[in-house]
């Protein structure tokens, strides 16, 4: 059999170069290492480990997906052009600040919070591209068989080479613990809430222009302010304006209030708070928070003069900052996690994080009408679609457990995490397929009309929980009505399904 032939069937040839044992391995080595190993064993070997193993599956996923696609493309110069996309992309990540910068905000936008670094040292892993290549050679002389593509390439294979990628650096979560003042400047202690217990200083931000702009501290500036810092004023519960001992601040412990005195504490009013309302949102638009009353809560603050007056810095956990400018206006400022920006906060509009668990219920929701809809649909032609059912159940199922379990602890929230990610990826591969099937005996415009209602499905499940992060409506009432839309939407879908299913009247 000459090459032509063997690769005219690109899609099993692909499936068999992603289901070499070889390239299995590093699926699973990626799974294991980037959700378990990195978080608990920090370092060099688990993090050159996501290099080799991610090098070796972004390839052939590549491929299979383009193939997936586009199934007449020739099997060898897909290949190739799929090894020299990732060695190209990996290049630009790994050895510019931008292209970190982008592939960080590309898998934060599809799996959360997630974070890769530029780090040219990683570059040393590109050989692997040989490794890659080699596999291709050796899976290309076995295609995968039709059966296998669809039991075990469509329901296991590709979902998990997804997940496998989709998988990086351990996220950094900013956390405000410190505030001191160094060379007439605010200082700023940043610590890294993902290693819940160690909230000791990483990174230290220097206020400029009265608190209005932030910078990191330059090797130099660091390296000065490391050898002077146990000689300078730390941040406490309660601070006077320099030279007005009558007029003073303090925080309140557990909340995001700061209370002013102009009277040395015989009455105090709230000079700049996060009322309870606000902050019962942001405590859900944080990953893994922990304790609010530890982690989202007014810390130490410092009291700095200026020219114009004064200014007040108050240390605030994981919201960052709370600043008052000399003209007495509070802002919130959040800074990132690596040190690129930092920038005013604003609690009011809609935080993807804050509705995770409803946005994943969604996806759930409009992929479950969607499948339903298109399997009862397929059944008029009498069409065998239960390799495509078992992977839209499973997923739906797996993706529901993984929600239920957002916010628990230990072993459980790592599974949880899996499942969130898995499950939607499963279920969107059953749902496709059955819709595939479904337009092989349903008019284009009845096929639409499916996938429209299975879209309106999810959206009528978020739509009030977005009105209830903009304080339109309480949760309950967000629930019961956005429960009503999907079980309405998923019925409709269904419904059409099923009318189509009724072999045609003579």
């Amino acid at each position: 059999m000459d090459d032509d032939s063997r690769t005219r069937n690109t899609p099993p040839v692909m499936l068999a170069w992603l289901g070499h044992p070889v390239t299995v391995l590093a699926i699973v080595a990626l799974v294991v290492n980037d959700h378990l190993l990195k978080a608990a064993y920090p370092g060099l070997v688990t993090g050159k480990l996501s290099d080799v193993a991610g090098l070796l599956v972004a390839a052939p996923l590549l491929a299979t997906v383009v193939a997936g696609l586009v199934p007449r493309l020739p099997g060898t110069p897909l290949a190739l052009a799929s090894l020299g996309v990732t060695g190209l992309a990996f290049t630009v990540v790994k050895a510019t600040d931008g292209g970190a910068a982008a592939a960080s905000a590309l898998w934060s936008g599809l799996t959360g919070p997630s974070v890769i670094l530029a780090d040219r040292t990683d570059l040393a892993a590109l050989p692997v591209l040989g490794v890659a290549s080699w596999v291709w050679v050796r899976a290309r002389r076995r295609p995968a068989t039709r059966r296998a593509v669809r039991r075990f390439g469509v329901l296991v294979l590709l979902p998990c080479a997804v997940l496998a990628v989709a998988a990086t650096s351990a996220p950094y979560y900013p956390d405000a613990v410190a505030v001191t003042v160094w060379r007439d400047q605010v200082v700023v202690g940043q610590a890294n809430a993902y290693h819940p217990g160690d909230r000791q200083p990483e990174t230290w931000w220097l206020s400029e222009r009265d608190g209005r702009g932030w910078r990191n501290l330059d090797p130099a500036e660091e390296t000065a302010f490391e050898a002077e810092r146990s000689g300078l004023p730390a941040g406490a519960e309660q601070g006077c304006v320099p030279g007005e001992p009558a007029h003073c601040y303090r925080v309140v412990p557990g909340k995001l209030r700061v209370e002013e005195t102009t009277d040395s504490g015989t009455t105090w009013r709230t000079g700049w708070a996060v009322s309870d309302e606000a902050r019962r949102y942001l405590i859900r638009s944080y990953d893994d928070l922990g304790d609010p009353e530890v982690y989202l809560s007014s810390l130490a603050l410092v009291v700095q003069p200026t020219r114009a007056g004064h200014v007040v810095v108050v240390a605030n956990g994981r919201d960052g900052v709370a600043v008052r400018e000399p003209d007495g206006r509070w802002t919130r400022v959040e800074f990132n996690g690596y040190g690129g920006s930092a920038r005013p906060a604003d609690a009011s509009g809609v935080d993807p994080g804050a509705l995770a668990r409803e946005i994943a219920l969604a996806l759930l929701v409009g992929l479950a009408a969607l499948g339903l809809g298109g399997w009862l649909a397929a059944r008029r032609g009498r069409i065998t679609v239960v390799w495509f059912v078992v992977p839209l159940v499973l997923g739906c199922a797996g993706g529901l457990l993984g929600v239920l379990s957002m916010g628990s602890d230990g072993p459980l929230a790592i599974l949880g995490r899996l499942l969130v990610m898995l499950g939607p990826l499963m279920a969107l591969t059953g749902a496709v397929g059955l819709l595939v099937f479904a337009g092989r005996v349903l008019p284009v415009r009845w096929l639409l009309l499916i996938i429209l209602i299975g879209l309106s499905s999810g959206v009528g499940w978020l739509a009030p929980f977005v009105a209830w992060a903009n304080g339109a409506i309480g949760y309950r009432n967000a629930a019961l009505v956005g429960a009503t839309c999907a079980l309405a939407g998923i019925a409709a879908a269904g419904w059409l399904g099923h009318r189509f299913s009724r072999p045609p009247r003579p």
